[in-house]
């Protein structure tokens, strides 16, 4: 597969000829847009790679030139490069670019990422697939989606985005798709939302993170094909079974450390660690995955958050949001502190409150938990939702390391023989 580049940045372009030339593919690198342009109006390339900062121009026209002689579905492109802003994200996608990635991106996602968009274009050099079902017309599903993937039904409804159950075609696996309503994609905050969760996402990789498997983009609709889990949520396990034991409250904890962990590798922080936004695969205490990063705070939001937005779930947003103090990874771990007490004991932070006056709760009391905890997993939740974030853990890093350390009380309730990774 034939792949050309124009990348101007040295360091970033050697690594990413580099990732793709070990995985067999031919890369031709260009120095100026106009060459490029030149070369590929000509004779088209399987894929394109192109920086945001030409030295000719910019890459948001140069994806667009592009998209008026190629169809996303017969010419994927990758745009890469510092992205200052959302709005440059937006812009992207606005040109027609297939994908975004950052020049930062580990080999790995630059290889997955790539991967992924020359499997859809094989596919769809092989003949599309009509639109059909309740998802056709014009205000349906994407043609490269509907051409991918056969859609069976549909899995939630939020205020921004559905969710559809479906299977890849000619037999393949079982997969989410997000899809924004079109009776809100003109609302910027919910594009935002969508685009903050594709690139997220496609940084991370951990078994107790949901996987993303494709992102795109088509006329004003955006899409993310997610892995299908089966399971409950912990809101779901708890309230129609049973809380959790203590040894099952404490597998919990771990493997949501090993999450943030990620998250903390990444400088990312999730906001939203609660309840819903955990599943259990297969319904297991030991397997819980981490769900939607609409709400993710990445490095580049380099702004302080306003207290007058209430973004996340009421009980398990920390203290520090009131002040509208910019928040770091302590903040996730607030939430995982609060995440854990509901499953052990089915009752959310300061329930008898209203949901706004549950914050100013919050940044004043501290919550109670159950006496006959042992004592390792009482004194960590403890020191997880203290109000004050100076007197929480420093991170989920270390805390997991402390855990994987010979006789380890914690891991030794969690029944585990390792903590996860």
């Amino acid at each position: 597969m034939e792949v050309s580049m124009i990348v101007p940045n040295k360091a970033a372009r050697l690594r990413f000829k580099r990732t793709l030339s070990r995985a067999g593919y031919r890369v031709s690198e260009f120095d100026t847009m106009e060459s490029g342009l030149d070369e590929m109006l000509e004779v088209p390339p399987s894929m394109v790679l192109c920086a945001l900062d030409l030295p000719d121009g910019n890459g948001f026209e140069l994806v667009s030139r592009l998209r008026n002689h190629y169809d996303a579905d017969k010419l994927p492109i990758v745009l890469v490069g510092k992205f200052e802003s959302e709005d440059d994200l937006l812009r992207g996608y606005a040109a027609g670019a297939d994908d975004v990635l950052s020049y930062t991106a580990p080999p790995g996602a630059i290889l997955a990422r790539c991967e992924l968009l020359a499997k859809r274009t094989k596919r769809s050099r092989r003949g599309g697939v009509p639109v059909t079902g309740p998802f056709g017309g014009l205000d349906g599903l994407p043609k490269k989606l509907a051409a991918h993937y056969d859609v069976r039904r549909t899995l939630g409804r939020g205020g921004c985005a559905i969710v559809l159950e479906a299977y890849e075609r000619g037999g393949g696996d079982r997969v989410a798709i997000k899809l924004f309503d079109v009776s809100s994609v003109a609302m910027r905050d919910a594009q935002l939302r969508f685009l903050r969760e594709s690139m997220v996402m496609g940084q991370l990789h951990n078994p107790h993170i949901i996987r993303l498997l494709d992102v795109g983009s088509e006329g004003d609709q955006l899409y993310l094909v997610i892995e299908h889990l089966e399971g409950l949520t912990v809101r779901e396990k708890t309230l129609r079974e049973a809380p959790a034991t203590a040894a099952e409250g404490a597998q919990l904890l771990l493997g949501l450390l090993s999450a943030l962990a990620t998250l903390e590798e990444h400088n990312i922080v999730h906001r939203d660690l609660s309840p819903g936004n955990v599943m259990l695969r297969g319904g297991a205490w030991d397997q819980p995955v981490l769900l939607d990063f609409g709400l993710a705070k990445q490095p580049f939001d380099t702004g302080v958050t306003s207290p007058d937005l209430l973004l996340g779930t009421p009980g398990y947003i920390a203290p520090e949001y009131l002040y509208g103090n910019d928040i770091d990874h302590r903040y996730d771990l607030y939430g995982l502190g609060m995440l854990t007490r509901f499953a052990l004991t089915q009752r959310d932070p300061f329930d008898d409150y209203t949901e706004r006056s549950r914050l100013n709760a919050a940044a004043t009391q501290e919550v109670d938990f159950p006496a006959t905890l042992p004592m390792c997993l009482r004194d960590l939740l403890y020191r997880l939702t203290f109000n004050d974030r100076d007197r929480r853990p420093s991170s989920a890093a270390a805390l997991l390391a402390k855990a994987s350390e010979p006789g380890s009380e914690l891991l030794e309730l969690a029944g585990l023989a390792s903590a996860p990774r």
